[in-house]
């Protein structure tokens, strides 16, 4: 392989990863509107042909890598002129995505209120915050009126150090479970196996990963699996968001 090749060969496997993430939270966008509709089934039954590797519904991609090698492979075709709209697309794509799960936060909470965030580094088992959706979606969520709260067993100092003041760092999930109307799990960390959920008997969590146990589902107020449709009967729900419309395009 010649060097050239070798540097292809190594961005070209950031980008394909970050499409696979990407088309699985398409899957968990689309999941969350209609009714009886389930991320997980549909990706567990895709992965018996495209398998499970980054292939899961769920919060947008982050990081020091996977954003910034799609930015710079669509800068490199445009620069030898050939079509770069596929990287250019997933990076457009993951930004709407955590755009689409804040309209969701915002929908479940009024302004003045406490979200509290789980999971502020960028991925389970890391202090770094470059490119986290947790702490993009503390900034956003400040600006839209609310408090926020956040607990991360290594991330803490660093997400001070951004947002100084504006972020309230909770001494442990069970305290930001205490201290918030809301909770978003942003990463699906290790350490949710030992917290004690019954600190959230009036809070409500919100799930980006669908990873609680049953056991701590029930002893959370409201249990809201982000990538799960509601229930409800789905000709129905279609007549009414989409009306007319729907029928015409598939007639």
């Amino acid at each position: 392989m010649s060097p050239a090749e070798a540097e292809i060969t190594k961005i070209a496997s950031n980008t394909h990863e970050t499409m696979r993430v990407s088309f699985a939270n398409m899957l968990f966008s689309i999941c969350s509107e209609v009714p009886g509709a389930d991320v997980d089934r549909i990706t567990e039954a895709l992965a018996h042909r495209m398998g499970r590797r980054f292939f899961k519904g769920a919060a947008p991609y982050g990081g020091p890598c996977w954003p910034r090698d799609n930015v710079a492979l669509t800068a490199f075709m445009d620069a030898i002129r050939t079509p770069s709209r596929l990287p250019q697309s997933v990076d457009l794509f993951n930004t709407e995505h955590g755009r689409s799960i804040l309209r969701k936060i915002l929908s479940l909470s009024r302004a003045g209120q406490t979200v509290g965030i789980l999971g502020l580094a960028y991925k389970p088992g890391t202090p770094s915050i470059e490119r986290s959706f947790g702490m993009d979606l503390a900034a956003w969520l400040v600006k839209e009126g609310r408090r926020v709260a956040g607990w991360d067993p290594l991330a803490m100092p660093e997400a001070v150090r951004v947002m100084g003041d504006a972020i309230h760092i909770s001494r442990s999930a069970e305290a930001c479970l205490r201290e918030s109307t809301l909770v978003v799990i942003a990463n699906p960390l290790r350490e949710f196996r030992d917290v004690d959920w019954s600190a959230g008997v009036a809070t409500t969590v919100a799930d980006c990963w669908r990873c609680l146990s049953p056991e701590a589902i029930g002893r959370v107020a409201k249990y809201v699996p982000l990538g799960r449709g509601p229930s409800g009967n789905v000709a129905g729900w279609i007549r009414e968001r989409v009306g007319d419309e729907f029928g015409q395009l598939t007639d």
